[in-house]
């Protein structure tokens, strides 16, 4: 935990500098969506019980390591720049397209921190992971993301409440309309469906765009983390390098990883972004 946690004070900044490089308002929107998500951990943590954080963890304000809404934001920006990147057209669903990205990073994070020990859920579920518990993540960032488009300014800071109400809102009746009487076990037959429809779509999306290494290097650096922390501690769990697999395998069909930039210029996914 010790060596994890350097590992991610030493990285996140490279990553936020990185991710600032391809989006531009990120320097902006990082604080709301930092206290939103604080907000969003600790109300989730204190009304439903279901998973608590490793006691050593540095930072623990309200029962949530700092470190875990610090990288909110990086989840949620660098999915909303992928979206932009490779489908520029769906602004209308952004909010949907980008809460499917992260149900999907999710879901190998998930895996990996709980068997390593960062936190853990007293539901029960796949790997130790309740679906719910993943859908979490993808509630979050669908409330993030639409609270962004449809906000302006100063107003944006409105999602520090809006978001984590709009999260116990989905949760709640997502609860009791599906999770509590459905996929309470192994849900392993629904996530390698999603990442087989993944894969297909990332096969397709190959032929006519790819990620360049600026935007893709933000996401390697993160799960190159928790792939690391995963082999340093738990080499030999085969069931859980399979998950890790199969998560991989979309994101590196759709990455160049011999393009570092679009045209070769930073800024140039932005540009590309607006004239499309």
């Amino acid at each position: 935990m010790v060596l994890f946690q350097i590992v991610c004070l030493i990285f996140l900044p490279i990553a936020y500098v990185v991710m600032a490089r391809v989006d531009p308002e990120t320097w902006r929107l990082t604080p709301p969506i930092f206290v939103a998500a604080w907000i969003g951990e600790a109300t989730s943590v204190a009304v439903y019980g279901f998973y608590s954080y490793s006691e050593a963890w540095w930072f623990r304000v309200g029962g949530v390591p700092l470190l875990v809404p610090l990288i909110w934001p990086m989840v949620i920006l660098s999915g909303r720049a992928v979206i932009r990147r490779l489908w520029p057209r769906l602004e209308s669903a952004a909010p949907l397209a980008v809460g499917a990205i992260v149900f999907f990073d999710a879901a190998m994070v998930e895996v990996v921190a709980v068997r390593c020990g960062l936190w853990a859920w007293t539901e029960p579920g796949y790997l130790g992971v309740p679906l719910i518990g993943v859908v979490g993540w993808a509630i979050f960032a669908f409330a993030v993301t639409l609270l962004l488009r449809e906000l302006a300014g100063r107003g944006r800071w409105l999602l520090v409440l809006g978001a984590p109400a709009l999260l116990h809102l989905l949760l709640y009746v997502s609860w009791w309309l599906c999770f509590r009487w459905f996929w309470r076990g192994d849900w392993f037959g629904l996530f390698a469906a999603v990442a087989a429809a993944l894969t297909l779509l990332a096969l397709a999306v190959r032929r006519r765009e790819r990620m360049e290494m600026n935007l893709a290097g933000v996401r390697l650096i993160a799960g190159g983390i928790f792939i690391a922390l995963l082999a340093a501690t738990h080499p030999g769990a085969g069931r859980v390098w399979l998950h890790v697999l199969l998560t991989s395998i979309p994101y590196a069909l759709i990455t160049d990883f011999q393009r570092k930039t679009l045209a070769g210029n930073p800024a140039a996914i932005q540009s590309a972004v607006h004239t499309r």
